[in-house]
């Protein structure tokens, strides 16, 4: 498959080496805040951040690159933090294609104007084109995992939620390895209250 992360922090990076571990050619993203990431991992494939080299099927790419880094992309995972999940859905929308899936690392809850918690990949649906937004699987990522060690490659175990069943165990079989230990589940509004609370 062709993967791209979108957000080149610890734990975007991290889900590279699964990815990359399984063949797929994997496009790592940054944000406006990770230039100096991305320079690092063309320059030298050093992750600065996690201290490690990116696996060798890994491309960078300057936000400015976004649109041909998801060119062709069948599942895009969003590696930034609750802060920048409203701007990754308005930044990756005008690329979207139905059948695509969307992952979501990000962990915690938003607050809505009167009061209501939101789970962060409804916001981040909320930014989506209403055109594409339900043509899209949305899932997230949830459970005790250390960027250091996924990127180590030493046993970690996850929940992958979404609403949609089979678009979830899809994304499992892609990412998951000898090391990287997922279980399924479409609660997906108990797996990001669960994540946000831990």
């Amino acid at each position: 498959m062709k993967i791209a992360i979108v957000g080149a922090g610890l734990m975007g990076t991290a889900t590279a080496y699964p990815l990359s571990d399984n063949g797929h050619e994997v496009r790592l993203v940054g944000t406006h805040l990770d230039g100096e990431i991305i320079a690092s991992c063309r320059e030298r494939r050093f992750h600065p951040r996690l201290k490690r080299q990116i696996p060798p099927g890994v491309q960078p790419f300057f936000v400015e690159e976004i649109g041909s880094a998801l060119e062709g992309v069948e599942v895009i995972v969003s590696g930034v933090n609750s802060l920048g999940v409203r701007w990754i859905g308005r930044t990756i929308g005008p690329y979207l294609r139905p059948g695509q899936s969307i992952i979501a690392v990000t962990k915690g809850l938003e607050a809505a104007a009167n009061g209501d918690l939101v789970i962060l990949p409804d916001a981040l649906y909320s930014e989506l084109p209403a055109g594409v937004r339900d043509r899209v699987s949305l899932a997230a990522i949830g459970g005790p995992c250390i960027a250091g060690e996924l990127a180590g490659r030493r046993p970690s175990t996850v929940v992958f939620g979404s609403r949609d069943g089979e678009a979830v165990e899809r994304l499992a079989q892609t990412f998951r390895t000898h090391y990287y230990h997922i279980w399924t589940t479409t609660d997906l509004v108990g797996l990001e209250l669960c994540a946000a609370l831990k």
